[in-house]
């Protein structure tokens, strides 16, 4: 299954599918932040910005491997803004730092415009 994964080519042509994957992709990010999180807490009391840390490499790794095995460096970077983006909202929601989120969605914003506009 995880060769699938890495293997498998983009299936999204239109710009709905795209627009949707991308969203899905900045929930990762959400959810790899909750993960890390809730780890950081457990283990030594706190750690939002160590589990921000966990969150975007981890998923780095795997956008590296998935461009080695696919040769397709623009969406791994697309992939990684977006799950970066979503991890950076988590981390600014649980810090109450307002500013860093819009900075965040502003740049899944404008990924978004971009890839939409492409494809329209």
């Amino acid at each position: 299954m995880l060769i699938d994964l890495l293997t498998a080519p983009e299936a999204q042509a239109g710009w709905y599918e795209w627009l949707a994957v991308l969203v899905a992709h900045a929930f990762v990010g959400v959810a790899l932040l909750a993960g890390f999180g809730a780890l950081m807490s457990w283990l030594h009391g706190s750690g939002s910005n160590l589990a921000l840390a966990m969150a975007i490499e981890a998923y780095a790794i795997w956008e590296t491997m998935h461009y080695l095995i696919n040769g397709d460096w623009r969406d791994a970077l697309i992939d990684w803004t977006a799950v970066s983006a979503g991890a950076v909202v988590a981390w600014a929601a649980w810090n109450r730092r307002g500013a860093a989120i819009a900075v965040a969605l502003v740049v899944l914003s404008v990924v978004g415009i971009k890839g939409v506009r492409t494809r329209r």
